[in-house]
């Protein structure tokens, strides 16, 4: 059957109208202008003048990236209106736009513009209103170790007491990575993040459960935050989960020591005696690392005093002298001379005796006496302060 040409002609162009009324989902189109796109320098050095007109109202820019890190261009624009567009290398994606305005010929406006970029090739495209603009790019490498982080696919080996450090970048918003634990322990996860948010998720071998997941906040490019988390881990195999905001970040993953634990300690009041002083002992429950702390003094007795005498005869004479707790028992000292040198010391054993007769002296003179108590415990004693002098004259 023939088809006239006329019906072909009315199909093609339905065909091009509804195919212009689909939304898009495929490549970027190539603009003609990125074939004879000029390599940036990143340098940090201004460029010179750059012109948008009429017939030049597109420029493309190649951005080679050596590795993992972040292009910061400067743009300085002499126009109100000025755009630019950052493509992949096979412009399968338009990564990020923005926009800039203000700017004039009398007052130019200076725009900062940071592309956190994974290493590659990319394209960037400028458009605005026709008038000039200068550039000043510079690269800093993040000098990243996570090359094959990728995907759970693909993950990055991370191994016990391993340091990583990793990239989250406009092309690569989430990084994986392999774990091996070989023994049943407590382990502790470092992250140190030059970025504001950043997330990890622990998950086991196959994904049907998440072991641990921390979400940490007030990183940034100046003062990173340095984060740790500590859990128990039994042998086998686990993946880890990296996301956030765009930034650098670096992974330690060791077992918990007293060098690296978080501590959470249990006390223990161990009081004083009259021997040796009182303190705290702390131990953690995690690591086991132990101190002291929080010395008292050792107790001390108590002093006591000579309450009072009576005679029984001569050359004779009762003491009696307050008692005092703890006590194992009294010593007594008596001398003729008043810095008693040269005293007699009986002792009276039992906490709660409190009298003592003393003989054998000579009559009438004038002796001072003292007390004091004591306490004997594992073969070692203390003793208490002597007492005030008391005096008397024996008949």
């Amino acid at each position: 059957m023939k088809i006239s040409k006329k019906i072909v002609a009315v199909v093609m162009v339905l065909g091009i109208i509804i195919s212009g009324m689909m939304p898009f989902h495929g490549r970027v189109s190539r603009a003609a202008g990125y074939t004879s796109a000029i390599a940036l320098p990143m340098n940090g050095v201004w460029s010179s003048d750059y012109y948008l007109t009429e017939t030049n109202d597109e420029h493309w820019y190649k951005i080679i990236v050596p590795s993992d890190g972040k292009v910061q261009i400067r743009l300085m624009h002499f126009v109100y209106n000025i755009y630019t567009d950052l493509y992949n290398s096979d412009f399968s994606n338009n990564i990020v736009r923005h926009y800039y305005y203000k700017g004039s010929e009398s007052t130019p406006e200076t725009d900062i513009i940071d592309f956190e970029l994974s290493a590659g090739t990319y394209y960037l495209k400028i458009t605005g209103d026709n008038g000039r603009y200068r550039m000043n790019t510079k690269f800093n490498s993040y000098q990243a170790t996570d090359y094959n982080a990728l995907s759970f696919i693909h993950p990055q080996i991370f191994n016990v007491g391993e340091t990583m450090i990793g990239a989250l970048t406009y092309t690569d918003n989430e990084d994986w990575y392999k774990i091996t634990i070989s023994k049943d322990f407590c382990y502790t996860i470092k992250l140190t993040h030059y970025m504001y948010n950043i997330r990890y998720e622990l998950y086991n071998s196959d994904l049907s459960k998440k072991v641990s997941e921390h979400n940490y906040i007030i990183g940034d490019e100046n003062t990173p935050e340095v984060d740790v988390s500590e859990l128990v881990l039994s042998t086998g195999t686990y993946y880890l989960k990296i996301t956030g905001d765009r930034g650098k970040y670096i992974l330690y993953l060791d077992k918990l020591t007293q060098n690296n634990c978080s501590h959470e300690y249990e006390s223990k009041i161990h009081y004083a005696t009259y021997f040796k002083r009182g303190f705290t002992s702390y131990r953690c429950e995690k690591c086991g690392h132990s101190y002291r702390g929080d010395y008292t003094p050792v107790r001390k007795l108590g002093q006591g005093y000579v309450s009072s005498y009576s005679y029984t005869g001569k050359g004779k004479m009762i003491l009696s002298w307050s008692t005092i707790a703890d006590a194992s028992g009294y010593q007594i000292r008596y001398s003729r001379n008043r810095k008693m040198k040269g005293a007699t010391i009986k002792t009276v054993r039992g906490r709660t005796k409190n009298k003592k007769t003393i003989k054998r002296l000579s009559r009438r003179k004038r002796y001072f006496v003292q007390v004091r108590a004591y306490k004997k415990s594992s073969g070692k004693t203390v003793y208490g302060k002597w007492s005030s002098k008391r005096s008397w004259k024996t008949r």
